[in-house]
């Protein structure tokens, strides 16, 4: 079972609609909300209380300053998250957004880099989003109900894939399987082989008996024998 920590230096209001979620998730047994404060030393020892981690901003507090950027707020905690639980088991939590798109994240990635290098997926949420969970029926073009089934599966240990994933297996998915690629290689050898050999045996012949394989053009030469007129000899007898 699994004790998901949220950590943010948000208030616990700003994300409790989140917590209300992940709470009635299998395979969850509780939710432990965590502030953040300048005094890191107990940061550190609240992460040993949970296994699994959502670092959570909300842009509510002025602007996307999670990491690498000017004033961000999570460089350290989230580089102590992803020592203490391993990838894996970190998630990034954006909330409060104008545009949850898929554009506006891959912006974030690019330039907040330590988030796809040290957490396993990044999910972010308008206040559209939020308003539209909430409403029965409802069609919006993010759906944030997938964006939940995903944290889900991860949490849950289901996830199949994550940008990590898809990154990596990009040129691999494009291959056979070593299995299946060592057999092709290794009969496109044998029979390269073959074929040398054909070749060397054929030239070998060509050049110690070349009539055996050249037939040849001059015609074959004819000797007529004519027969020679035989010598008669008479004997006349002349009398007396």
């Amino acid at each position: 079972m699994k004790l998901v920590g949220i950590f943010s230096r948000e208030d616990e209001s700003c994300y409790r609609w989140l917590v209300n979620r992940i709470v009635s998730w299998k395979n969850v047994k509780d939710v432990r909300s965590v502030t953040i404060t300048n005094n890191y030393e107990k940061f550190r020892e609240e992460t040993s209380k949970c296994n699994f981690a959502i670092l959570y901003h909300s842009k509510n507090r002025g602007r996307i300053n999670v990491t690498d950027v000017t004033d961000s707020l999570y460089d350290n905690e989230l580089e102590e998250l992803n020592t203490v639980y391993g990838r894996k088991n970190v998630l990034v939590v954006i909330d409060d957004l104008d545009d949850s798109s898929d554009e506006v994240k891959n912006n974030i990635l690019s330039n907040q880099q330590k988030i796809q290098r040290l957490a396993q997926d990044l999910f972010l949420f308008s206040s559209a989003d939020k308003a539209a969970l909430n409403t029965l029926g409802y069609q919006t073009v993010q759906n944030p109900q997938k964006a939940l089934d995903e944290m889900r599966r991860i949490i849950e240990g289901d996830k199949k894939r994550t940008f990590h994933d898809i990154e990596r297996s990009s040129s691999r998915d494009l291959l056979p399987s070593p299995r299946r690629r060592g057999r092709p290689n290794r009969l496109c050898v044998f029979i390269v082989i073959i074929v040398i050999v054909i070749i060397t045996i054929t030239l070998i012949i060509t050049l110690r008996h070349p009539e055996t394989l050249v037939p040849s053009t001059i015609p074959p030469t004819i000797t007529t024998v004519t027969p020679q007129p035989k010598n008669t000899f008479i004997n006349v007898t002349t009398g007396g």
